[in-house]
């Protein structure tokens, strides 16, 4: 479909530490400094804000519940400012303010899952 030039703005190495970044931001490293209680005190409140949907529910998805619930960027200007810097702001000014809040929120998502996943190994 983009042919073989064609490379996700958002999985590059800056993205992801931009995005993890964003995490730290509103979770921090925890009362110990560590970065794996930052991870489990994003985990206990993704569990929380997936209520009986958790068990149900990927890793992907609780992260992006916590976006849902309001634990990180609540406006669409701020997620823009956000996602200007990981897509360009030419880009994101032409997206419409549901397209700007699923991406965030799959961004956060998918970095929150990659980052558990890292944890459990």
């Amino acid at each position: 479909m983009f042919g073989n030039k064609y490379k996700s703005k958002s999985t590059t190495k800056k993205a992801k530490g931009i995005i993890r970044n964003e995490i730290k931001s509103f979770f921090g490293y925890g009362m110990t400094g560590s970065h794996v209680s930052s991870i489990k005190a994003m985990h206990d409140d993704a569990e929380n804000y997936a209520g009986r949907k958790a068990p149900y529910l990927s890793d992907w998805s609780k992260g992006k519940e916590l976006v849902n619930g309001g634990c990180f960027r609540c406006y669409y200007d701020d997620q823009r400012k956000f996602l200007n810097r990981i897509y360009g702001k030419k880009q994101v000014s032409k997206w419409s303010d549901d397209k700007v809040f699923n991406t965030y929120g799959n961004l956060i998502g998918r970095e929150y899952s990659q980052m558990l996943n890292k944890r459990k190994k």
